[in-house]
């Protein structure tokens, strides 16, 4: 494809050093400039998690798929995180209360009480 587009430049990134390399030559004499960089798979989730749904999804043979768009942001989504003040109680502390004496937090939901009583039967006082 980028030989059909008159492509002069071009960078080529993939997880195997073979078959990058098995084409080289090839590849040297139909473009002016061409660099190969090698990406362990375990650093490319996103070529991962697109391989893995690629691989779920069926595909008869003469159908087109429309490619995917992907919006790559300038910093990770955790930096988007909403930041919250660090709780001083340890993750366990509501369900070691209920242990102890029975009683939710007043402001817990039906649910939430639910939640403590179905991770209450997990743990015990030792």
């Amino acid at each position: 494809m980028a030989v059909d587009l008159d492509v002069k430049e071009l960078l080529i990134m993939g997880n195997s050093d073979l078959i990058i390399w098995q084409h080289v030559e090839d590849l040297r004499k139909q473009f002016k400039s061409i660099e190969f960089r090698y990406i362990p798979r375990f650093h490319n989730e996103l070529a991962e998690a697109l391989a893995t749904l690629a691989s779920m999804l069926p595909h008869p043979g003469n159908v087109h798929i429309d490619p995917l768009e992907i919006q790559v942001r300038e910093r990770h989504g955790y930096c988007n995180a909403i930041e919250m003040e660090p709780d001083v109680q340890p993750w366990y502390h509501d369900i070691k209360r209920f242990l102890k004496t029975k009683i939710y937090l007043e402001q817990a939901s039906g649910d939430q009480k639910r939640t403590i009583r179905r991770l209450a039967t997990s743990f015990f006082f030792s």
